[in-house]
């Protein structure tokens, strides 16, 4: 990848680009917005885009509710990238009909990470789930994994591939979030200090995270739900008000097959179960 012109100014734009530019692709930018380009530009040592993009890579990272009124517009512009590839973690590349239909390549690449604005660039290492509408524009979109040192994550070829995939992300990365404030706001005011307790509860995330990494969720289970101990689930609910109480009797159920799951492995002598 030689070039890329780089659609929005957000925060994975502001990820992408220093990502990019480190790596010897030369970055244009172009967004709504021509004063936050501007910035951009200014603080990434690139150029904002004048005119058609000829060539190259588009690269839409934009809102979801956008992608289709921006795809129309580029396609209306004149662009003639190699391909466009956008990176949205729920829309496949459908979304870029207008492009396609001008014959330009579609695909997505979406990362699998968590972007703050005016964050770090994007890390080497990251998951990315890729594809294309033709095998170039899959190409195209593993190369860029490559470019950026990720891990290609392919999808199959059912027709809610990319919905369930996003799905499952947003459940893992919005959900662990909602968790984490409903726990602060449990135990916060119980506790003298609640940065300790913030940072004990993501070393617990975290060890948590890491065990499951190694041996899967159900290995990874912990807490009274997995022990059994239904007079310890009770202490939590009288506890708790009744938003958190409605989330954690909704975890109940899975962590309580998790567990049965984890003790018929373990009881079997299944590979994995210890």
């Amino acid at each position: 990848m030689e070039h890329a012109l780089v659609v929005g100014t957000g925060a994975v734009a502001q990820a992408l680009v220093p990502a990019l530019t480190a790596r010897g692709v030369a970055v244009a930018l172009r967004s709504r917005s021509p004063e936050r380009a501007a910035r951009l530009a200014a603080a990434t040592g690139t150029s904002v885009q004048e005119g058609a993009l000829r060539g190259g890579t588009l690269l839409l990272a934009v809102p979801d509710r956008a992608l289709a009124e921006v795809a129309q517009a580029s396609a209306a512009n004149g662009d003639a990238p190699d391909v466009a590839l956008h990176l949205s973690g729920f829309h496949d590349a459908a979304v870029l009909q207008p492009l396609a239909d001008a014959g330009v390549a579609t695909g997505f690449a979406h990362p699998l990470g968590s972007f703050p604005s005016g964050g770090p660039p994007i890390p080497t290492r990251l998951t990315w789930c890729c594809g294309g509408a033709t095998p170039a524009a899959a190409e195209a979109a593993m190369r860029l994994v490559q470019v950026l040192e990720g891990r290609p994550l392919p999808l199959g070829p059912g027709p809610h591939a990319k919905a369930a995939y996003h799905a499952a992300a947003s459940l893992v990365a919005g959900g662990s979030a909602a968790l984490l404030q409903l726990a602060e706001e449990l135990a916060g005011p119980e506790v003298q200090e609640p940065e300790a307790l913030r940072q004990g509860l993501c070393d617990l995330l975290a060890s948590m995270l890491a065990n499951a990494r190694a041996t899967g969720p159900a290995a990874a289970l912990t807490g009274p739900a997995a022990r059994g101990d239904e007079a310890v689930v009770a202490g939590h609910l009288e506890v708790m008000g009744t938003e958190a109480a409605q989330v954690y009797r909704s975890l109940l159920e899975p962590m309580r097959r998790m567990a049965a799951a984890r003790a018929e492995a373990e009881s079997s002598g299944r590979p994995g179960a210890e």
